[in-house]
């Protein structure tokens, strides 16, 4: 397969969807394999940590396994999926829930972030394969491309602006995944004005060009 073929709208949501779900995927495992290891002959295992204890029933190994490996990597991955805040607020406005606290189904919050936040940004990384896509491959950026990538880039650069201007060094320290995930928005979406930048002078550079050569024929 031509790499230069590949279009990264189309490739670079299904990877993020696919990456956020191993991201889940391999603490459930491990979870499910030490609970079954803990299991004698298919019986329930008691779970102690500190004071707290809890009985988890057989049949119910594999679904608290799977919330477990999703409370855990919660956290990464709205991080890493930053943009589906939009997707998710919207959605519990229109549920009329608050968006701090909402699950659908009587989930677990963390768990249901961390379930519906890739699917909440696949928009965003199509948008961002668009980008990268025009930036790379050269393709043309249609104004409905521009329009809203260039605010959703300004408004991750105003984040980082107040993450570095506003915020002490401690508190920068204790908002890592913030300002991680933000500065990786602000990257890739910054190949939406670096590009809009390009294809300006080249439409310059042609208007120039043919109003040249327009001029030597008309002489």
């Amino acid at each position: 397969m031509n790499p230069h073929r590949i279009s990264l709208a189309r490739t670079l949501p299904i990877l993020a969807l696919l990456l956020s779900y191993v991201i889940i995927a391999v603490p459930a495992t491990m979870a499910y394999i030490n609970v079954k290891s803990a299991s004698r002959n298919g019986s329930d295992v008691i779970v102690r940590y500190h004071r707290f204890q809890r009985r988890i029933p057989h049949e119910h190994f594999l679904r608290l396994s799977v919330e477990a490996g999703a409370d855990i990597t919660s956290r990464t991955i709205q991080a890493v999926n930053l943009p589906g805040h939009f997707i998710e607020f919207a959605v519990a406005k229109c549920a009329g829930n608050s968006w701090r606290t909402w699950s659908p189904f009587r989930w677990d919050f963390l768990a249901w972030r961390a379930f519906s936040f890739p699917v909440s940004c696949l928009p965003f990384w199509w948008l961002t394969g668009v980008g990268l896509d025009g930036l790379l491959r050269r393709r043309e950026l249609r104004w409905w491309h521009l329009v809203p990538s260039l605010i959703l880039w300004a408004f991750f650069l105003m984040w980082v602006s107040v993450f570095y201007f506003g915020f002490s060094a401690f508190e920068r320290t204790e908002t890592v995944y913030p300002i991680w995930s933000v500065w990786l928005w602000f990257i890739l979406l910054s190949a939406f004005p670096i590009t809009w930048v390009k294809q300006w002078f080249k439409r310059r550079r042609i208007r120039t060009s043919l109003h040249a050569r327009l001029s030597a024929e008309l002489q």
